[in-house]
């Protein structure tokens, strides 16, 4: 199901001193978002790995490494200089001309002898970013790996067979009825998830909004006819998850359960404490969505979305509202969903 997210993408280690850390997160979101798969320690390693060895194989795997340079790094003895040796062997092996290490300087800062062979980018500059995309670009091509525009094909195609899934899911949850009322979706959702921008995503931004008496709504929009978007609130005080409960169950027709790609893949407890103390309590058909699918590695993702099946028994459908990844076809089941329980 999700071998084509973990295949054709250029795997990149960033090796880099802890205290850089800040830095290398903001460039682990933009390759994410370039539609490279950068490997970082604290978005791929779990519990109870032993992280020494995971380290040494992601080196071993990967088409290429940056080595993220900086005052602290270039001083620095421990494990960072271990994967700059581990990665120095490997280049080793690699035939002449061949792109494997790029020295990347954070900042002003000295070139290792050992690295000076290597022409290094200066990410700091205005332009240093558009050199190291130009230079994974060089490579991912020697390797004929695929672009970002087959990747997001990719994507397209595994959404495709995910949401055809998910609508065969949640239509066996409907009851056939002719409301004469609103037909009304709820999205419930952690703080921050993407839920304004799926439904401006869904809608084109062409709804009207409506007031509701309730206080524990956000929003009530209008989509078209009798159909309702409903915005409910963040689930963060889990003492209210009984009161959630009983509120989402009144107010929907249909439950669209949103979470963050980067998010969930990162605490996956508290993915599965929301599902057992809220969702897995509702009787309503029940939709999951995984927004944001553009800031995560192809193969996590893969990964990420067979486990949330597993766990709920709910095919996921990736989505990315900003970037319009399967928005088209998450509108389509949406209306097949309705045309066939409602009509």
């Amino acid at each position: 199901m999700t071998e084509s997210l973990r295949k054709n993408c250029l795997q990149v280690f960033l090796c880099h001193a802890s205290e850089d850390k800040p830095t290398v997160r903001v460039l682990y979101k933009k390759l994410c978002s370039e539609g490279f798969q950068p490997w970082l320690d604290e978005e791929t390693l779990i519990g109870g790995q032993d992280w020494r060895l995971e380290i040494a194989d992601a080196v071993r795997k990967t088409h290429i490494v940056l080595v993220c340079l900086s005052h602290r790094s270039i001083t620095k003895s421990g494990f960072v200089q271990k994967e700059i040796k581990y990665a120095l062997d490997i280049a080793d092996e690699q035939p002449e001309g061949i792109i494997f290490i790029i020295p990347l300087k954070l900042e002003e800062c000295d070139v290792p002898q050992r690295l000076s062979r290597w022409h290094w980018v200066n990410y700091f500059e205005e332009n240093g970013y558009k050199q190291l995309i130009r230079s994974l670009k060089q490579k991912a091509s020697e390797l004929n790996i695929a672009s970002e525009e087959d990747n997001s094909i990719s994507l397209e195609k595994i959404g495709k067979l995910y949401i055809q899934r998910a609508f065969e899911k949640a239509i066996q949850k409907f009851t056939k009825k002719n409301p004469t009322g609103k037909i009304k979706i709820s999205l419930v959702g952690w703080i921050g998830v993407g839920k304004s921008s799926i439904i401006n995503a869904l809608t084109e931004g062409r709804y009207f909004s409506e007031r509701s008496d309730s206080q524990r709504i956000q929003g009530v929009y209008n989509w078209f006819d009798n159909v309702f978007l409903i915005d409910l609130p963040h689930y963060g005080d889990k003492e209210l998850y009984e009161e959630i409960t009983t509120e989402v169950e009144k107010e929907s027709d249909l439950i669209i359960w949103v979470v963050d790609a980067a998010t969930t893949r990162l605490n996956f407890f508290n993915f599965d404490h929301v599902y057992r103390n809220l969702i897995s309590n509702l009787n309503n058909p029940i939709l999951i969505i995984v927004n944001r699918i553009d800031m995560s590695p192809l193969n996590l993702l893969g990964r990420q979305l067979e486990l949330i099946e597993e766990m709920t028994g709910i095919p996921p459908i990736p989505v990315s509202a900003d970037k319009g990844h399967n928005i088209k076809n998450l509108r389509r089941l949406l209306i097949k969903l309705l045309e066939e329980s409602f009509i």
